[in-house]
């Protein structure tokens, strides 16, 4: 197949699957991948615009029951009570940020009646946007109900589609679950997030089989890509963290597929990503969480402390890097979503 002639249709439609393998594979080396970086751009720019967009994150606002917990994994056993949740809304909104996502643990035996009821709680106390990546195998009434209550997405993560790595770093978790998650929510008309994890031990043709099966869910509306970090006292500590790298040329091949999603740095990424990512096709980044003190001591370690401010309330933690977030797109020529001035208007009083 020629490079060229595929790179050419992609700009107008999306590539098949064998030609969305040949760009990934590619894409190993800067002269090739910077000419893809350069359509997936194009496509963003001409979908999407040429924007930036920051959101909020609260958790763990329910339990993880997965057994044997996930071998990557450190999130907090513990959860903040329904207080705190509300307590953190409050300091979101002051950050001036629009959106916020109730995150939390998985639990297969659940059919998501709980999370109904913390998000009939959020929603009669903020007017941010909710969004939800909670992990229960959702019902189809619970996910008509979250609809009803104006849920903006829903989350079914797979992390990786490959079926004998998801065995060997999720044994607790059940993939087929978890694809049957992200159907229900995408057939209930609901928005669908789903992550991709870089460097978990998937192929290059697992992305793109990853990717497709996404294609499918009409309703798929924001795709995190993140890149495997190392944590001290899980078991695969010593695993090789991801490249940024593998993680932007992933973005690009996605943004070529995908077309419209937002494509977000997800755990593992940070504001140092943003350059290389806009350069890929990406449009989205957290800036803001609210979450047990913490409960992830090392997620933000290496980030510049003048410019990310860490505020301890009662007990959490509230980490706002918006400022260097919005600093980096903003140099790269971006709109930055939501806008600087709606975020002065609400100054963190933290």
């Amino acid at each position: 197949m020629d490079f060229e002639k595929i790179l050419g249709k992609c700009l107008e439609q999306s590539p098949n699957q064998e030609e969305a393998l040949l760009l990934l594979q590619a894409s190993r080396t800067p002269d090739k991948a910077i000419k893809i970086f350069a359509a997936a751009c194009e496509v963003r720019d001409r979908e999407l615009g040429r924007v930036f967009k920051l959101d909020s994150e609260i958790a763990p606002v329910a339990p993880c029951k997965i057994k044997p917990f996930c071998n990557y994994c450190t999130f907090s056993r513990e959860v903040l009570t329904p207080e705190e949740v509300l307590e953190g809304l409050k300091l979101a909104e002051e950050t001036g940020i629009a959106d916020i996502r109730l995150s939390g643990g998985s639990d297969l035996t659940n059919d998501g009646s709980d999370v109904v009821e913390l998000v009939r709680l959020v929603k009669a106390n903020t007017t941010l946007r909710v969004h939800l990546n909670i992990g229960p195998v959702y019902s189809k009434e619970n996910l008509v109900k979250l609809k009803e209550l104006g849920v903006i997405e829903v989350g079914s993560s797979l992390e990786t589609i490959n079926p004998e790595v998801f065995k060997r770093t999720k044994p607790g978790d059940s993939l087929d679950l978890r694809i049957e998650t992200a159907r229900a929510i995408n057939n209930t008309g609901l928005k669908l997030q789903s992550i991709i994890m870089a460097g978990l031990g998937s192929f290059e043709k697992d992305y793109i089989k990853h990717l497709f099966f996404l294609k499918e869910l009409k309703n798929l509306s924001h795709l995190p890509i993140s890149r495997f970090n190392p944590f001290k006292g899980t078991p695969m500590e010593n695993r090789r963290r991801a490249s940024p790298w593998e993680a932007a040329r992933l973005c690009s091949v996605a943004r070529l597929t995908l077309r419209t999603p937002d494509i977000r740095i997800a755990a593992g990424g940070g504001p140092d990503d943003i350059p290389l990512w806009l350069m890929a096709g990406g449009n989205r980044i957290t800036s803001v969480f609210i979450h047990q003190e913490k409960c992830e001591p090392e997620r933000f370690s290496g980030e510049n402390p003048l410019h990310i401010r860490r505020n301890f309330i009662k007990n959490m933690e509230v980490v706002d890097r918006s400022s260097i977030c919005r600093s980096f797109a903003e140099e790269a020529g971006f709109e930055v979503y939501p806008a600087q001035k709606q975020q002065q208007a609400a100054a963190p009083k933290i």
